[in-house]
């Protein structure tokens, strides 16, 4: 299994939580898109995120908001095909506390595509305490294909979080 990874990082003010994400290893000044290629079947399954970046926003308890498109391709020979993507979270550290990594959901919204034969969706919101599948796509008949999702991420603190920058990664992994 290939993965791709988002950083995502923030800064808690006074009433919650503000996490914009980038692209692993991105030059802060520009966006970046970010593209893995694995190869099986006969053609590619192709896993792609990139370009403006998504901001989360504060709120009371906690933060919510989109991050990058993310774009799965996959031009594999062979009927039925499938596949699913995975999410994973660490935890987000700060200066005087951490968020854990089960405080973090990940939900894949406005899931897009899907051509002849079988089905493909998201398995809702899931938090990210382990690896959890987001999208499933099985079933896939036509040559190429291509599912679009956004990414919506909810960091929750109910007990209240410290002012200060948290870090944390989102990692999104397709097989």
């Amino acid at each position: 299994m290939r993965k791709i990874t988002l950083a995502a990082a923030g800064v808690v003010a006074a009433a919650g939580l503000l996490v914009p994400a980038t692209a692993a290893n991105a030059d802060t000044s520009a966006n970046t898109d970010v593209t893995f290629v694995i190869t099986g079947l006969g053609g590619n399954l192709s896993l792609i995120t990139g370009g403006t970046l998504g901001t989360i926003v504060p709120g009371s308890g906690g933060a919510s908001g989109t991050l990058t498109t993310v774009t799965v391709t996959d031009s594999r020979d062979g009927s039925g095909r499938g596949w699913t993507a995975t999410a994973s979270s660490t935890d987000f550290v700060g200066t005087n506390m951490t968020i854990p990594k089960s405080a973090v959901s990940y939900n894949a919204t406005a899931v897009a595509g899907g051509l002849l034969g079988g089905s493909v969706g998201s398995t809702g919101a899931q938090t990210l305490d382990a690896p959890k599948a987001v999208v499933n796509r099985t079933g896939l008949n036509w040559p190429t294909e291509i599912i679009t999702w956004t990414p919506a991420l909810t960091v929750n603190y109910q007990g209240g979080a410290a002012i200060g920058t948290y870090k944390g990664t989102v990692t999104i992994s397709v097989a």
